[in-house]
């Protein structure tokens, strides 16, 4: 089943924007140093949180350019198990502090264009 910007819902992209923000719920602050939500997930391939999270991303991934969706499609492990900033970077021959800047550049543009979204209200 092909996946497009319409079968988001609100849920989903409030969903995704929990997951690519390091906002800490409990405190009500923003951890600029850890590690985004959607780490807790990432290793567990078969999970319904997983499939949701890389579901979404896959319909929206098309407003990136090429190399930030490589980089995301490996940081996120959307083909095959997640790689590190490192080995990211490795592959790309630069250093993994350029693919954290890449990375979150990117999850910027995710959640600005996500927000804005026509969504259904399920």
């Amino acid at each position: 089943m092909a996946v497009n910007e319409g079968t988001i819902t609100k849920k989903d992209a409030d969903f995704f924007i929990e997951m690519t923000s390091n906002f800490d719920p409990i405190s009500g602050e923003n951890k600029y140093f850890n590690r985004n939500n959607y780490y807790k997930i990432l290793d567990k391939r078969e999970s319904e949180d997983f499939q949701r999270f890389i579901r979404i991303y896959n319909a929206i991934k098309h407003i990136l350019k090429e190399r930030q969706r490589q980089i995301l499609d490996e940081l996120y492990g959307v083909y095959k198990p997640r790689m590190t900033l490192k080995k990211v970077g490795e592959i790309h021959g630069v250093r993994s502090s350029r693919i954290r800047r890449i990375r979150v550049d990117a999850e910027r543009d995710l959640k600005r264009y996500v927000r804005r979204l026509p969504k259904k209200q399920n």
